[in-house]
């Protein structure tokens, strides 16, 4: 407890010293040292709205190695302090993801390489936690800068005493002292809340699209409207419920044509690695196929039959942002029945095989999960 209070003194000692050169005090941040963690373009967007009333100016710094096991239990990193002076920064920081996703660690560091650790609430990097980080590092530096010096009193002109013979002129009464405002009112003043943040995405999407498909066997080119809803499960798992309405699969042989009509649902589940302007990932999916097939033999016969198929798929996808929460999303799939429909004229004249397809997809996602 004692050495967690000394070095909350010391940190703070060390973010009162002069700023910077050019005037404004830098903020450093040194990580991630996860590449799969936290965003850092992101947090420091939240953190330059949130500090941008103290002035402060946030940069990345290059080249900085995690400390060491050792460094963490003495509580002070020696590079990490030589980086903050090296860029004459006020501090330092970078953050660490709890193992069970629900808290992060927000570490700290002055120009002597004292290590200061604060823990945040919030599972799953996003907007909700980058603000939380941000509030977290304004609170810091708005106790050590503290409130700004007065500005220096301007003195009067001095005026030629009058001629010899002037009456003199009585004085101007002076003013009636104003009352100077409170500590609450200078707090008002000088801190100005910082703006919202923009609304989270939520956990529930949904996409609209236009899919088109080839048969690797019997049939013809398929296409149609796609939909799904979906579901956003922690940092990058997704489970998405999804339909298709499309054309007609037909061939034809000498005996007759048959046309089928197939309605897909399908469960699917994927993992995504969200960027900030690009997303990408893949996953599995599970079908159920609701089938009308109709039969036309070249003799006037004609027979419509109702099956339901099944199918498994994997699919690949990426998604690019286009701003109001709204992504455009490129879908690269491949999708086998199990097992295949096979449909006959006749006793041994197969015409037409629901079997292995591969297709490609494009749709709207919003809103941005």
């Amino acid at each position: 407890m004692l050495a967690t209070l000394f070095h909350s003194i010391a940190l703070l000692l060390a973010l009162a010293t002069p700023a910077s050169a050019n005037g404004n005090p830098i903020v450093l941040w040194l990580g991630p040292f996860d590449a799969g963690g936290i965003d850092g373009r992101a947090l420091l967007e939240a953190v330059a709205v949130y500090t941008r009333d103290l002035n402060l100016e946030t940069r990345t710094a290059t080249g900085v190695a995690p400390p060491a096991a050792a460094a963490r239990a003495a509580g002070r990193d020696p590079a990490a302090g030589a980086a903050i002076r090296a860029q004459g920064a006020r501090l330092g920081f970078w953050c660490e993801p709890a193992a069970d996703g629900q808290t992060t660690s927000l570490i700290i560091v002055d120009g002597d390489g004292r290590l200061e650790l604060r823990v945040v609430e919030g599972a799953g990097p996003g907007p909700e936690l980058y603000r939380a980080i941000a509030l977290k590092l304004r609170a810091l530096l708005a106790a050590s800068i503290g409130p700004e010096a007065p500005p220096a009193p301007v003195e009067a002109p001095s005026l030629p005493p009058p001629p010899l013979g002037t009456p003199p002129v009585p004085p101007t009464p002076a003013p009636p002292p104003t009352a100077p405002p409170n500590a609450a009112a200078t707090v008002s003043a000088t801190i100005v809340a910082p703006p919202p943040p923009a609304a989270d995405s939520g956990r529930f999407f949904a996409a609209l699209g236009y899919r088109i498909s080839a048969p690797l066997g019997s049939g013809s080119l398929q296409q149609g409207a796609t939909g799904e809803a979906g579901l956003r499960l922690g940092r990058a798992a997704e489970l998405a419920l999804g339909l298709a309405v499309e054309t007609h699969a037909t061939d034809t042989a000498t005996i007759g044509t048959v046309s089928v009509f197939d309605l897909p649902i399908d469960v699917a589940a994927r993992f995504v690695h969200r960027g900030r302007h690009v997303s990408w990932g893949g996953g599995g999916f599970l079908a159920a196929h609701l089938l009308w097939a109709t039969a036309n033999g070249f003799e006037g016969s004609r027979q419509t039959v109702f099956d339901v198929g099944s199918s498994v798929g994997v699919a690949a996808l990426a998604r690019g942002a286009l701003g109001s929460g709204l992504r455009a999303e490129a879908r690269l799939y491949v999708e086998l029945p199990v097992p295949p429909t096979y449909y006959w004229i006749g006793p041994k004249s197969q015409i037409l095989e629901v079997g292995p397809r591969v297709g490609l997809g494009l749709a709207l996602v919003f809103p941005s999960p």
